[in-house]
């Protein structure tokens, strides 16, 4: 009977597979070994996050003892809503209503005077847009039942 000593392609069979189990094992190191890394760099994460939090908690305590409202740590502050951008148009609609209310023009007077105001074969001041009244005239609009209440807002709502 042959040995591994004395057969060559047994020994070569024997290395091959002692071979393959030492790999095997290695795989099982490297693996037990990135686990290890893992839950360490976890625990480091951990350790850090409640640092930060224990920071964040005494800063806002020492603001509170030193008569500052508490600001929360974890939100930045909002940006400032900018609103629309004003249209032209508009300011300069505003303005001119500004300037009759200030008269003492009436409502009905100063619809009148806005639909008798021409550039070219266009009105001059055409209702707002962004009204639910847009389609009429500015003495449509005043005298239709529905809008009125609305139109007479708008331009009260100039004055300010």
């Amino acid at each position: 009977m042959a040995t591994a000593e004395n057969d060559p392609e047994t020994a070569l069979a024997v290395a091959a597979r002692d071979l393959e189990i030492a790999e095997r094992q290695m795989e099982k190191l490297e693996l037990q070994r990135v686990e290890v890394e893992r839950e360490h760099l976890q625990l480091t994460l951990d350790a850090i996050r409640t640092a930060v939090e224990q920071e964040s908690r005494l800063r806002i305590v020492g603001a509170a003892a030193n008569g500052y409202a508490p600001v929360s740590a974890v939100t930045a502050p909002k940006p400032k809503h900018t609103g629309r951008e004003k249209s032209p148009y508009l300011e300069d609609l505003r303005e001119v209503v500004r300037r009759l209310l200030h008269e003492g023009t009436s409502h009905k007077d100063i619809c009148t005077w806005l639909d008798g105001q021409w550039d070219g074969r266009r009105r001059k001041y055409p209702t707002p847009l962004a009204t639910t009244w847009a389609r009429l005239t500015w003495e449509q609009a005043l005298a239709h039942e529905k809008y009125e209440g609305r139109v007479r807002k708008w331009l009260s709502d100039t004055k300010s």
